[in-house]
């Protein structure tokens, strides 16, 4: 028996999920952010047009929200939750 037949690498993921978006989490974690912008993609976008992911950039954690096509990232990038996030160094 086969167990988390379902996981897939980042390397999977990145290829398949080619337009990403990636925010540093704050020490506090992205607490209701989270939340906000999880309901919102479960509400406007269709589960197998976007994946998340997580990595570790110059000792940082880093939240990577992955998509199908240009388009449902340029929406996603501007969910109001992400406007309020600092940006990537």
């Amino acid at each position: 028996m086969v167990r988390y037949r379902e996981l897939r690498t980042i390397a999977q993921l990145e290829k398949e999920f080619p337009y990403q978006v990636e925010i540093v989490v704050p020490p506090g974690g992205l607490g209701r952010r989270l939340d906000e912008i999880e309901s919102w993609l479960a509400a406007n976008v269709q589960r197998e047009d976007f994946a998340r992911w997580g990595r570790r950039r110059d000792g940082k954690d880093v939240a990577v929200w992955g998509f199908r096509t240009a388009t449902l990232q340029t929406i996603f990038l501007r969910h109001p939750s992400l406007l309020k996030l600092p940006p990537l160094p």
